[in-house]
């Protein structure tokens, strides 16, 4: 882990060339929390970018983008943890690549800030290291967005040797007059790497291109059937839009899969539905979503679809103990939830605004999570917000104070 003057080192040497070199269209944004009780907050302890969130935190945030580049870099100064930072290359107006700690180049029609989190990628966990490419292409009036990209984990007190990620999609964006259809088709693989309870997993080229198309190993003692190399899992992506001169109304479905039954839509409709709609002339937003998960496991041992769990990759589908994906879904044991979840962003004038989220399984008893925070900003690029939510047993408040140049 890098040190707080490496750190800062890094950081001011960035700042000094990217400003010497692009001087006003550089953005500086420095961020100041605090808060009040963290214990057991749903919403503080996750969604924060895989950050054991503390009772004081500042964070640094710079970003230049050109036509044809992108530098990204933000460092959390008290916990010498880098959050996501990246150099992005534009070959063209359609097609880059992409080097660094980042979330995912998916799913455009997504909202994370008010979602309860995509079911694959999200912003629960730290981004990873990883580097891809993306393209977009348009025949007539679709349009198909499609990459890859190859990242590592981390190597911790399980992983001797840190695992792989392949990780590849593709969608395709249908406009009709006031009307919008995307259906987009994501594959995630979880390989390699070293576990001391289980050795060295199969690596090197030949495998990675049986990992590519999810091929399978040979049939390992005890088991009813062979199983595809590393751990697999993805969705299936619909999105339909309805446009006007007032506001954009939109449903989605993310369709969860770990293995060829769910691919055939055999695990019913567990996955992320999705409702948002967006106030074109007053900015504001509403979402609600609805996760189920309890159609995995249909019949084990031969089906065994344990959608974040996998018998080698004993920590599942998580980066340093958080979940990648949707945080109410756990990755050490399977928990079938069904969740409801609302989230909104309202604006009152130009200077205020204000951002509820609330959250509650309800197949199981269980406690309800909300959060609401209200901003203020000013003139001179300063804003500050007062943040309430809930704990175990009680209620937290957090103050956060934001700087902004550019």
């Amino acid at each position: 882990m890098l040190s707080l003057k490496n750190i800062l080192n890094n950081f001011f040497l960035f700042f000094l060339i990217v400003s010497s070199a692009f001087g006003q269209d550089f953005n500086l944004k420095i961020q100041t929390q605090i808060f009040t009780n963290l214990e057991n907050s749903f919403f503080l302890n996750n969604y924060n970018y895989g950050i054991e969130r503390e009772e004081f935190d500042t964070d640094i945030f710079i970003n230049f983008k050109s036509k044809k580049f992108e530098l990204q870099f933000n460092p959390l100064i008290n916990q010498d943890i880098i959050k996501e930072s990246f150099f992005r290359y534009n070959f063209n107006d359609s097609s880059f690549i992409r080097i660094g700690k980042y979330y995912s180049d998916f799913s455009p029609y997504f909202n994370h800030e008010l979602s309860s989190g995509h079911m694959l990628i999200s912003n629960n966990s730290s981004p990873m290291k990883k580097v891809g490419f993306f393209k977009s292409k348009s025949v007539k009036k679709i349009t198909l967005d499609f990459g890859i990209s190859h990242g590592i984990f981390n190597k911790n007190d399980l992983y001797q040797k840190a695992p792989f990620l392949h990780e590849k999609f593709i969608y395709m964006g249908i406009p009709l007059r006031d009307n919008y259809l995307g259906i987009g088709f994501i594959h995630e693989a979880m390989w390699g790497g070293e576990s001391k309870s289980r050795g060295a997993f199969p690596s090197g080229f030949d495998n990675f291109l049986k990992v590519l198309i999810a091929a399978d190993e040979p049939l390992r003692d005890g088991q009813p059937h062979a199983n595809a190399i590393g751990n697999h899992l993805g969705i299936w992506e619909f999105v339909y839009q309805k446009l006007s001169n007032k506001n954009t109304l939109k449903f989605y479905y993310q369709h969860f899969f770990e293995d060829t039954s769910g691919l055939r839509f055999a695990n019913k409709y567990d996955g992320l539905w999705g409702f948002e709609l967006n106030d074109k002339i007053t900015k504001n937003t509403f979402l609600l979503e609805y996760l189920e998960t309890t159609n995995q496991n249909i019949n084990p041992p031969y089906v065994d679809d344990a959608y974040y769990n996998h018998g080698d990759y004993s920590y599942g589908w998580s980066l340093d103990r958080f979940t990648l994906g949707n945080p109410h879904i756990n990755s050490l044991e399977v928990n079938p939830v069904k969740v409801i979840h609302f989230g909104s962003k309202l604006y009152f004038g130009q200077n205020i605004s204000a951002k509820l989220l609330f959250s509650k399984k309800i197949n199981i008893d269980s406690e309800t999570n909300f959060l609401f925070k209200i901003n203020k900003s000013y003139k001179k690029s300063f804003s500050n917000s007062l943040v309430l939510y809930n704990t175990s047993g009680g209620y937290g408040l957090g103050f956060i104070f934001v700087l902004t140049l550019k």
